[in-house]
């Protein structure tokens, strides 16, 4: 969403579930094939083509400046550390069972 709204300061954006998906995310040119609709290999690019796309939707006329100052002054992350033998119950929590990984994507939740 920051890419989307402009926002150039530096920041990285790891996503080791898969290289592909780390590429992705870390292109300059992120927006650029939004609106490609091909089949994606990976459900990851695919969701996160399609996040952008409906951002790009519900933002329509807002000014994308003030947005982002907005979510810049008012939105804070969280980063919670989840102990290794925890982390596939808190996964499947999250997930509800709803994304289908492939087996050497399985490793990383472990």
């Amino acid at each position: 969403m920051l890419k989307y709204l402009g926002y150039n300061n530096n920041f990285v954006i790891s996503y080791d579930v898969r290289p592909e998906s780390d590429i992705f995310l870390a292109a300059d040119n992120l927006l650029e094939d939004i609106e490609d609709n091909k089949y994606e290999e990976f459900q990851d690019i695919y969701f996160f083509k399609k996040t952008l796309r409906i951002i790009s939707e519900k933002i329509g006329n807002f000014s994308k400046e003030e947005f982002l100052e907005y979510l810049l002054d008012n939105i804070k992350f969280l980063y919670i550390d989840i102990p290794e033998d925890k982390a596939t119950k808190v996964f499947s929590m999250m997930n509800g069972s709803k994304a289908i990984m492939k087996d050497e994507e399985l490793r990383f939740s472990l």
